[in-house]
């Protein structure tokens, strides 16, 4: 594993979206360069070094590995960083109540989440192998 942002990492960028995205890293100088296209439900194997940012586009707001603009660590050698298109989920104000009934259908315990009126989460809980929650 590097643990030297002079030491390259071997990643993998999965695109998980619909489309094709645009793949970016941000030089030194903080300039934009493009680095190729990843298509859509495909993948892009490469080299790179810990400190390098990395950005995509598309039609859309994406998140890799969970931000905006990913920029790698010496311990993420031999990662797979996943994009993904974001949706903002938000709950919004109705008096139409709703009754939901969640059911865990697998085989390991799943979290219930609620994404409140300002994006936030809120944990509900975790739902035990095949258990259910109304």
């Amino acid at each position: 594993m590097s643990t030297d942002y002079s030491e390259p990492l071997y990643i993998t960028f999965v695109n998980e979206s619909d489309q094709d995205l645009d793949l970016y890293w941000y030089n030194y100088s903080g300039v934009k360069v493009p680095y190729g296209v990843i298509p859509a439900g495909g993948s892009k194997p490469m080299w790179t070094y810990a400190t390098h940012p990395w950005d995509v586009e598309g039609v859309g707001t994406f998140r890799i590995d969970g931000d905006d603009v990913w920029v790698p660590e010496g311990r993420d050698n031999r990662r797979t960083i996943y994009i993904e298109e974001y949706v903002d989920y938000r709950s919004i104000n109705s008096d139409n109540f709703q009754t939901l009934t969640f059911k865990n259908v697998g085989d390991v315990p799943a979290k219930i989440l609620w994404h409140d009126f300002t994006g936030g989460l809120i944990d509900y809980g975790t739902l035990a192998p095949l258990g259910s929650y109304d």
